[in-house]
C-alpha cells in the first residue's frame, strides 16, 4: 500500500516553480536558460520510501507517492485552483526574492490561494533569489507567524534538503 501526498507549487510566473518541481522529482537540477511558462497545471510524481519516523506512524505503509501540482503563475490559471485544492496536503509557495515587495506577493498568494481552506502549518514559502546575492536564512511572516519563509539563492542543491524535510513533515501529518 502507498500513501499519496498532494502538494501544490504556486507563485507568480517566472519565479522557478517548474525548476524546483523538476529537482524534487529528481528529473533535473539544471536551471533552464530560456523561460517557458507553464500553461495551466503540470503534475509530476515521485515514489519515495518512508523514513523511519514515518514508518512508525504509518505501520502498514512502506512508500509514498508524492504528487507535485505545478501551477502556472498567470492569473488565468485560477480556474484550475478548485481541482488543485481538492485533497491537498501542502503548499510550496515560490516568490521572487529580488522583488523588494515580495511580502506583498506572499500575502496576496496566501490570501487568494491558501486561506481559508489550507492550514498555514502545511505551507512553506521559498523566497528565491535568482542572482544568489542573498545568504540563506529562515524567517517568519509578520502577517502569518506560522508560515516559515526561506530566503535562498538559486542553487537548487541547497534548497532540496529544506523541501525534502517539508515533504517528510507532510507525510507524518497524513491520516490514512
Amino acid at each position: 500500500m502507498s500513501l499519496t501526498i498532494k502538494i501544490a507549487v504556486i507563485g507568480p510566473k517566472g519565479v522557478g516553480k517548474s525548476t524546483i518541481c523538476n529537482g524534487l522529482c529528481d528529473f533535473s537540477t539544471q536551471v533552464p536558460s530560456e523561460y517557458r511558462p507553464t500553461k495551466g497545471v503540470r503534475i509530476l510524481e515521485k515514489d519515495q520510501d518512508l523514513n523511519d519516523e514515518a514508518l512508525k506512524v504509518h505501520k502498514d505503509i512502506k512508500k509514498s507517492n508524492i504528487q507535485l501540482w505545478d501551477l502556472g503563475g498567470d492569473k488565468i490559471n485560477e480556474k484550475f485552483w478548485p481541482s488543485v485544492k481538492s485533497d491537498l496536503n501542502g503548499v510550496i509557495l515560490i516568490i521572487d526574492g529580488k522583488n523588494q515587495k515580495y511580502e506583498n506577493a506572499l500575502d496576496e498568494w496566501i490570501n487568494s490561494f491558501c486561506l481559508p481552506d489550507i492550514d498555514i502549518d502545511n505551507t512553506i514559502c521559498i523566497c528565491y533569489n535568482k542572482d544568489n546575492s542573498k545568504p540563506d536564512k529562515q524567517k517568519t511572516s509578520n502577517q502569518f507567524p506560522k508560515l516559515v519563509i526561506y530566503e535562498t539563492g538559486y542553487d537548487i542543491h541547497n534548497l532540496m534538503p529544506i523541501l525534502h524535510q517539508f515533504v517528510d513533515k507532510l507525510i507524518l501529518k497524513v491520516k490514512v
